[in-house]
């Protein structure tokens, strides 16, 4: 080990000693030492220690999800299982086992095994008290926030990371900057979000054709839907239904390859659909 400080710790009148000592044998900085006349004699001696964080390496933990667990069918299934015949053998271990047997097959097929990775660290010290106390305190923030139509400024500021969008970026267009907001302030958003959107689907409020944003939909049934009234169309001209009938199909390229976007008409008549 060695001692790492060097000045005088102690003083009396004009008279000043070391006697006062750090010793380690890992590696400190800015050992600094402070005379404090509150203190008494003996300075205040501070010092930083270097220590190298291990990195933590994740867990894997294998569990039954009991709380997805169908009361009423696994009732059932229970029931069904034909228990008599399992205490009938004399055999002690015969019973033992296929009574075993029987359940581990029950839970099987109502829970069966899942495994979770974890890479923090356990924190066995937040109780489910103390969880039920977070959400208290985080609905408490985000309920105010709604009834006075506020956002928090403190929940607008981000840390903003530019990630190069080529290899060898050379100017600020080739950079994608990156917001990291606050976690509560992802969490108001969604509440709002949710409870906005919720509104305007049960008024049915939202056009039908709109697919951007909502739950079940995409580009995918965006595409179905055009295809589909691309094909109809083509159908009706082949049969000489309507003469001034058109059907086409438009791709139109943006600046950059990030922004590319499909953009499908159909045109009927005078009537055109943009998706």
């Amino acid at each position: 080990m060695i001692q790492v400080v060097q000045s005088p710790t102690h003083f009396v009148g004009e008279s000043s000693t070391l006697i006062d000592i750090v010793c380690t044998d890992i590696k400190v900085r800015d050992v600094v030492v402070s005379r404090i006349s509150d203190l008494g004699n003996h300075s205040f001696i501070t010092c930083e220690a270097v220590i190298k964080k291990e990195k933590v390496k994740p867990r894997i933990v294998a569990y039954r999800p009991l709380k997805d667990v169908l009361v009423d069918q696994f009732n059932s299934d229970l029931i069904s299982i034909p228990w008599s015949e399992i205490s009938e053998p004399k055999d002690v271990n015969r019973i033992v086992t296929q009574f075993g047997n029987v359940t581990i097959q029950l839970f099987d097929l109502h829970a069966p095994i899942r495994t979770k990775r974890f890479k923090d660290l356990p924190t066995p010290w937040i109780t489910d008290n103390i969880k039920l106390m977070f959400k208290l305190r985080d609905a408490a923030r985000v309920n105010t926030s709604i009834q006075t139509n506020t956002f928090p400024d403190a929940w607008k500021c981000a840390a903003v990371r530019p990630l190069p969008k080529i290899s060898d970026p050379n100017s600020f267009k080739d950079l994608r900057p990156i917001s990291i907001l606050p976690c509560l302030s992802k969490v108001l958003e969604r509440v709002v979000y949710n409870q906005t959107l919720n509104y305007l689907e049960d008024n049915n409020i939202l056009p039908d054709l709109q697919s951007g944003f909502r739950k079940g939909r995409g580009t995918a049934t965006a595409l179905a839907d055009v295809v589909a009234k691309w094909w109809d169309g083509r159908h009706h001209v082949a049969k000489g239904c309507a003469e001034n009938q058109r059907c086409g199909t438009n791709f139109m390229w943006l600046r950059s390859q990030h922004m590319l976007s499909t953009f499908f008409f159909l045109r009927t008549h005078q009537n055109i659909c943009f998706i």
